[in-house]
């Protein structure tokens, strides 16, 4: 019987120390799981075409400039200090959001022809980028200049990629205009 209590001492004791062992191993391969999932998270961010910080710094200023323009009524200052910061950087991706605010901005100001000419420019620079082929497009389109706007429309359909968000619903919007154009709509 003093056999059988110590025996199941011993086995307590060994079930005690493996159920700890148990829980930190489950611990450290949750943190290594929680680690992995951070990286690639911050890669699918980079990858998502989330913005990095001299982008956010782009977009901040672009924002401002598009507060001057429709707080003060002043777009010529804003297209301005836009202009000074196109001149002021060498990075295409900041370049991109600077032009295509430009464009907006002389868009809403009824001057189409310089704002088609920003986006078109904007999209130089971000070739890749599917949203600025199509506000070209919507451009050429608004000018009157079909055969342009169809070109820019397609650019932006062969650009998307399936796992963007909005990938199918931004397809098919550009499907039905280049359909309309070339209906003579």
């Amino acid at each position: 019987m003093n056999m059988r209590k110590h025996l199941n001492r011993k086995t307590y004791f060994f079930l005690i120390i493996a159920l700890g062992v148990a829980i930190i191993s489950a611990a450290v391969v949750y943190t290594f799981q929680q680690i992995n999932q951070a990286t690639s998270s911050e890669q699918q961010s980079e990858e998502a075409g989330l913005l990095t910080e001299q982008q956010q710094e782009a977009v901040n200023i672009a924002e401002k400039a598009s507060q001057i323009a429709y707080s003060e009524g002043d777009s010529k200052k804003a297209v301005a200090s836009l202009d000074q910061n196109i001149k002021s950087t060498d990075d295409n991706s900041q370049k991109s959001i600077y032009l295509s605010k430009k464009a907006e901005i002389l868009h809403n100001s009824g001057e189409v022809d310089s704002a088609y000419e920003a986006a078109v420019e904007a999209h130089r620079a971000e070739p890749a980028a599917y949203g600025l082929a199509a506000y070209a497009g919507e451009l050429a389109r608004e000018k009157g200049d079909r055969d342009t706007a169809i070109k820019y429309y397609e650019t932006a359909l062969n650009l998307i990629k399936e796992d963007e968000p909005l990938a199918g619903e931004d397809a098919a919007y550009y499907r039905a205009v280049i359909d309309d154009l070339k209906a003579g709509r």
